[in-house]
């Protein structure tokens, strides 16, 4: 009765909003995958905001997701002649999420010619959006790591928009590159 009153409690917090639902996670079928991925040295993390493979800003941005991280970490175990299997696999990495990866890049033109700042937030907004029109807010960032977590894309083709001190920075995922991120 005690469980049945505890279950009945979470489901009526979930409805009105006061806890977050729990995270959807990949199937096992998709880790099995992503391993045998890693394993021949194949991890789908997608550049994204390049021309020839070139950043059009200060930022070099990737963008992962649950398959890339799975595949990254079995490649890394598997370098080092370290066993990795599903049982190796947390739940964290198995999250439905999809992680942005910002690093400043110091070589850059623009960055040598003026300050860029510190980078204050990131969103993913459509393209050619104007505003907060569209725009999807991160589930959880840590901008000093250079990482930011997103349960969606915003629909077609949209940018990483990198807010600093100084300027706001858009980089774009095209149809292709979207299609990539796994």
């Amino acid at each position: 009765m005690r469980a049945l009153s505890l279950s009945w409690a979470l489901a009526v917090a979930l409805v009105a909003g006061q806890m977050d639902p729990p995270p959807r996670a990949i199937s096992d079928e998709q880790v099995r995958n992503a391993i045998e991925m890693g394993r021949r040295g194949d991890v789908p993390i997608v550049q994204v905001g390049t021309i020839l493979g070139v950043s059009r800003g200060d930022f070099n941005v990737f963008i992962e997701g649950p398959i890339a991280r799975i595949a990254g970490a079995a490649l890394s175990a598997f370098r080092q002649y370290k066993p990795f299997d599903s049982t190796h696999v947390t739940p964290k990495m198995k999250e439905a999420v999809y992680r942005v990866i910002f690093k400043q890049d110091y070589d850059s033109a623009s960055y040598r010619s003026r300050p860029v700042g510190s980078v204050k937030h990131v969103v993913l907004q459509p393209r050619r959006a104007k505003g907060m029109d569209g725009v999807i807010q991160p589930l959880r960032e840590n901008v000093e790591n250079g990482q930011a977590f997103f349960d969606r894309f915003p629909e077609g083709e949209f940018d990483v928009v990198i807010v600093t001190e100084n300027e706001v920075q858009k980089f774009n995922v095209s149809p292709k590159q979207r299609e990539r991120v796994k």
